[in-house]
């Protein structure tokens, strides 16, 4: 399980500046694991974690239906949530 102990509200305002840093430069990096159609709700997910949420919250809105079954080499995606 993921501990974060200083996960506090500096933080979390260093976390949201680079997202949306990233996002405004183009260099947001999207998981090859999610589908298309997704990455826009995962970037709201991402943001809203990275304001109020922690790593449960996060595992919990990232629905496996976000994720494509298989990677380009046919291999199933191995998605987690215990």
């Amino acid at each position: 399980m993921y501990y974060f102990p200083n996960l506090d509200d500096t933080t979390r305002l260093i976390m949201i500046t680079e997202l949306e840093m990233d996002l405004k430069n183009g260099l947001f990096y999207v998981p090859k694991s999610i589908k298309p159609d997704f990455v826009c709700t995962y970037k709201k997910i991402l943001r809203n974690t990275f304001e109020k949420g922690d790593v449960n919250s996060l595992r919990r809105n990232l629905i496996p239906n976000f994720f494509k079954e298989k990677d380009k080499n046919g291999k199933k995606n191995a998605i987690k949530y215990s």
